[in-house]
């Protein structure tokens, strides 16, 4: 599967960063493939895997805010599927609008998450994010 989003996230990096329509065919095409793949867990993998391929835009008409929440949901915060990369689930926590929503979640899935590089990644923003704009509600 990490194979999968290396090949899917260097395609994306081939396109010109302005080519928003070429993008939003890349993410319809990875939409189409995670709908199409018929292993639950796999599938599960790939609604994380998506989220270090490219990243939204709403300005320029990328937004995968709906998709990202729908991850979330799907999968929930403890799910070891976002362990396929570190970036993954601050992504789409990000890119879904909840992250100071779910902030003392967050917090408390720092102390107990059983993936280790995911809950250091997540404190590492959240310690960020406080460092520059204080403490979230």
């Amino acid at each position: 599967m990490s194979a999968w989003a290396d090949h899917e996230f260097g395609e994306w990096q081939h396109r010109a960063k302005d080519d928003h329509a070429a993008q939003l065919a890349h993410w319809a095409r990875i939409a189409e493939a995670i709908a199409a793949e018929p292993d639950e867990y796999r599938r599960g993998l790939m609604t994380a895997a998506q989220f270090i391929i490219g990243t939204s835009d709403p300005e320029a008409g990328l937004d995968r805010s709906a998709i990202a929440r729908a991850a979330i949901d799907q999968l929930g915060l403890e799910d070891p599927r976002w362990a396929i990369n570190q970036w993954t689930l601050v992504t789409a926590l990000f890119e879904s609008g909840r992250w100071d929503q779910l902030g003392p979640q967050l917090d408390e899935l720092i102390t107990r998450y059983p993936q280790p590089e995911i809950a250091a990644h997540v404190a590492l923003v959240r310690y960020i994010r406080y460092s520059n704009n204080g403490p979230t509600p």
